[in-house]
């Protein structure tokens, strides 16, 4: 199972070296423009894909219940499964570290001065980092402590977001 994640990870982060790193080239030879035409016609594409989903029918109808008490229920449920808590636990670390992303044209702009087209590059680097350490845990295969080694990463993501800011 960790295989096969590690290479639907290998799949999301190549193109998340491609797209900066085109969209950056994009921007900086044509302009904005072309890069929002180029995002609408992949839109319509997906649109067009999707298309021959069929309806499944009308949804059962939802109990009159508060928002409260699901919320309630979900944390109850979250404590008595360890490995939602421990799920619930990782996301929360990530989240807080997910505001670089914001950063990144300032970043750009204001530190290295570079243009759209050193953006891109900035968010193919990323997009590299994520695929070298998706083709290692392909590699690597099952750990040890899984949710350990998740974890850490994860607190290091929010360490090296930090050091980012300085």
């Amino acid at each position: 199972m960790v295989s096969a994640n590690s290479l639907l990870a290998i799949a999301n982060n190549t193109g998340e070296i491609i797209g900066p790193g085109l969209a950056g080239w994009l921007i900086a030879t044509r302009g904005t423009d072309a890069a929002f035409f180029v995002i609408a016609a992949i839109f319509v594409g997906s649109m067009s894909v999707l298309r021959p989903i069929r309806d499944a029918g009308t949804p059962p109808p939802k109990p009159n219940r508060s928002i409260f008490l699901d919320i309630a229920e979900g944390i109850r449920y979250a404590k008595n499964s360890q490995v939602i808590l421990g799920i619930l636990l990782i996301n929360s670390t990530v989240l807080f570290a997910a505001t670089i992303d914001v950063m990144w044209p300032v970043y750009a702009r204001d530190v290295l001065k570079v243009g759209p087209d050193g953006y891109g590059i900035m968010g193919a680097s990323l997009g590299a980092g994520f695929l070298i350490g998706s083709v290692t845990m392909s590699f690597v295969g099952n750990v040890p402590r899984k949710a350990l080694m998740i974890w850490l990463g994860a607190i290091m993501w929010d360490f090296g977001s930090v050091g980012f800011a300085f």
